[in-house]
């Protein structure tokens, strides 16, 4: 008997290596959500669609909504207002009138879906409230089949919560309300421990690759700091020291620059299939990301990919650099390979290398 079980676990730990659990994830289609996202996306909402395996292959995609007061800029005129003032004005309001309305019809479609959905799932609850001035709504819906892995979970859920104050103060288009759509699916794979022996080198390359072609340009960069320096006075992003504690940091970085928006936008779609294509081939690795574009108005260096085994870590993060002094528009690719301790310096855009507190710039004429 106890032979039996043995090779039974054998056979399913077999079934999960060659059913790449990463192909899996990326083909897994629900019809119904599709369909809500890509509507979703035709309206202006924000969406993020996130793949990851912390021991379970994952699936996330979330639509974030606002809701804003009934005030306009109209309403505060008072007819000593410029023409060119109150055209401005009708001009705000259009656009914030817009956004409402695809907010509710957002709402509506949503509503609509959990009903569809609860005919086929294997429970579904929905909760509603309107009091004292606050109107909420929040569903749960567990489709798909129980989970293995996840005691009292099924693979697919459906979390919706939507809240909205009434206006108390006549500021126009103030945001006073949200909704958080999140689907969430997983493969219910055998999990898979993190393998010491794979070189995260091999993905670095191939991302570099990807990053020289015309209208970019590179830069390598490096970082290292032992436990004889305390970073913190440089730390841009990273682990803080504590307590008089120093970490030992070293990392491997290629900055991608890109001369367009689109260009960068290119450059970061086909990090995304090598991406899929990598985590095909290594299945031990652990990784989350998720699809996303520069826009111009992005902030630093979002979160794109991030890999890792038990030695060392990927990170890929797109940014829009203005410069210390906003004197720039770079769209920018950064791609790092990190053992230890994470730790980015400050000044990384223009760095070749930092050593213990000592830099050295592409640019000589910038001094520390």
């Amino acid at each position: 008997m106890k032979k039996i079980a043995i090779l039974l676990w054998v056979m399913i730990g077999s079934l999960g290596v060659n059913a790449q659990p990463s192909v899996e994830l990326r083909n897994h289609k629900n019809p119904t959500i599709d369909g809500l996202v890509e509507y979703a996306e035709s309206l202006g909402h924000h969406i993020i669609t996130a793949y990851a395996n912390y021991g379970i292959y994952r699936k996330v995609q979330r639509i974030n909504i606002e809701f804003r007061s009934d005030s306009t800029y109209m309403e505060g005129t008072n007819g000593s207002e410029s023409e060119s003032q109150i055209r401005g004005a009708m001009r705000l309001d259009s656009i914030f009138a817009i956004k409402d309305r695809n907010s509710y019809l957002m709402l509506d479609s949503i509503r609509q879906a959990y009903k569809e959905l609860s005919k086929v799932a294997r429970e579904s609850n929905m909760w509603e409230s309107h009091e004292n001035g606050t109107d909420s709504i929040s569903y749960a819906i567990s489709l798909g089949r129980p989970s293995v892995m996840i005691p009292n979970k099924n693979t697919e859920t459906i979390t919706f919560i939507y809240k909205q104050n009434k206006q108390s103060l006549p500021i126009p288009h103030t945001i006073n309300g949200y909704a958080n759509f999140t689907y969430d699916y997983h493969t219910d794979s055998i999990w898979r421990p993190y393998n010491d022996e794979l070189d995260a080198s091999d993905i670095m390359k191939d991302i570099e690759k990807i990053c020289t072609r015309d209208g970019a340009r590179i830069q390598h960069f490096t970082v290292y700091n032992d436990k004889t320096h305390d970073y913190t006075g440089d730390l841009f992003s990273g682990v803080y020291t504590k307590d008089g504690k120093k970490w030992n940091s070293e990392t491997t970085g290629v900055l991608c620059i890109a001369s367009s928006i689109e260009i960068a936008n290119q450059i970061i779609d086909d990090i995304y299939e090598a991406t899929w294509a990598y985590l095909d081939e290594h299945p031990h690795v652990g990784f989350d990301f998720a699809h996303i574009h520069l826009k111009e108005n992005t902030g630093s260096l979002l979160p794109f990919v991030h890999i890792w085994n038990n030695h060392e870590v990927i990170r890929v993060e797109p940014c829009v650099d203005r410069g210390e002094k906003y004197d720039k528009q770079d769209y920018c690719i950064m791609v790092r390979q990190i053992k230890g301790t994470e730790f980015l310096p400050k000044g990384w855009s223009r760095m070749k290398s930092y050593n213990n507190g000592k830099y050295e710039y592409y640019d000589s004429s910038i001094t520390e």
